[in-house]
C-alpha cells in the first residue's frame, strides 16, 4: 500500500471514531510526505515554496486551516463538511481542476 493510499484510508476511517483525527499540522506533514497535489496547489497559491520543508508546509496548512475556520459560519462549516480532511481534498481537486479548465 502507498502512503497516499495508506493516508486516504486513515482519513476515512478517523469518520468512524475508531482512530483519532490528524491535527492541521499533522494533516500539513503528511501533504509535504506524499508530496501530490495537494502540495503542489499549495505552491501554485504561494502558501510554500519548492525549497520549503516538512514543517513550513505543516505551519502553512495549519494557518490555512485556521484562517477558514475564522471566516467560515459554522453553518457553512457543518454544510460543506469542513475539516482538516476536506480542506486537503479541495487543495487537491482545485489542482486538477485547474488543468481541466
Amino acid at each position: 500500500m502507498g502512503l497516499l493510499t495508506a493516508y486516504l484510508l486513515a482519513s476515512d476511517i478517523s469518520y468512524t471514531n475508531v482512530v483519532p483525527k490528524a491535527t492541521p499540522l499533522e494533516v500539513g506533514r503528511i501533504i509535504h510526505i506524499i508530496g501530490k497535489e495537494s502540495f503542489r496547489e499549495m505552491m501554485v497559491l504561494r502558501l510554500i515554496d519548492n525549497e520549503g520543508d516538512e514543517e513550513d508546509t505543516a505551519l502553512a496548512y495549519a494557518k490555512l486551516y485556521q484562517y477558514l475556520c475564522d471566516k467560515l459560519t459554522e453553518p457553512v462549516k457543518r454544510a460543506i463538511g469542513f475539516d482538516v480532511y476536506s480542506l486537503d481534498y479541495c487543495l487537491c481537486k482545485r489542482f486538477q481542476l485547474a488543468y481541466v479548465l
